[in-house]
Order: structure tokens, then C-alpha cells, then sequence
């Protein structure tokens, strides 16, 4: 059993008891702005990384953008299926990746 399996089964009776205390119930809408704020710095710091690592190669940083939202939008907007979308846009990804920089796309 992988440890997400042993939080699941820790945490529900805990998340359970903890609904019931007023004070949390008060805490959780500021909680919840936290970890998307966390989130939110999280997509920028891997933003910033893909525009590093993607300036000397043939995709270029405009393509590994255009790669990142196509593959957002396959996923939400079409509902293709996340393994699907994941294994089609990797190899894509990794394929532009793999030609010399002088095959400029961008």
C-alpha cells in the first residue's frame, strides 16, 4: 500500500472530526487561498524553468508554451484522457526537443 493510500485512509475520520469545530470551519476559506497561493507560485516557478531550459532548442520557449496549453486544453476542454494526452504531448514534446537548434520553429 503507497503512502496516498495510507493518508486517504488516515485522514478522512480525522477530516471528519475536524468538520465538526466551528474554528476550522471559519480557518478553512483562508486554508484553501494558502495552498492555492502555493500552487499558483508553484506554476511559476516550473514556468520559469521551461523558459530557461527551452531557449537553445529547436521548440524554442513560444512552442513549449504552445505545447503546455494544447495539452491543458486536451485535457480539459476536449476530456481526451490525461494518460492519453500525457504519452501524445511527451512525445511531441520530446521529439521537437530532440531536433538541432539550427530547425528553429520559433
Amino acid at each position: 500500500m503507497g503512502p496516498g493510500i495510507a493518508l486517504i485512509f488516515g485522514a478522512v475520520p480525522v477530516w471528519d472530526q475536524l468538520k465538526q469545530f466551528a474554528v476550522y470551519s471559519k480557518a478553512l476559506p483562508g486554508l484553501n487561498a494558502a495552498a492555492v497561493g502555493l500552487l499558483v507560485q508553484t506554476v511559476f516557478v516550473v514556468y520559469g524553468k521551461l523558459d530557461e531550459k527551452s531557449k537553445d532548442t529547436a521548440i524554442g520557449c513560444s512552442g513549449a508554451r504552445a505545447i503546455a496549453l494544447l495539452s491543458y486544453c486536451a485535457i480539459d476542454m476536449a476530456g481526451i484522457n490525461t494518460l492519453k494526452v500525457v504519452l501524445a504531448f511527451g512525445a511531441l514534446g520530446f521529439a521537437v526537443a530532440a531536433m538541432p537548434a539550427d530547425h528553429m520553429l520559433a
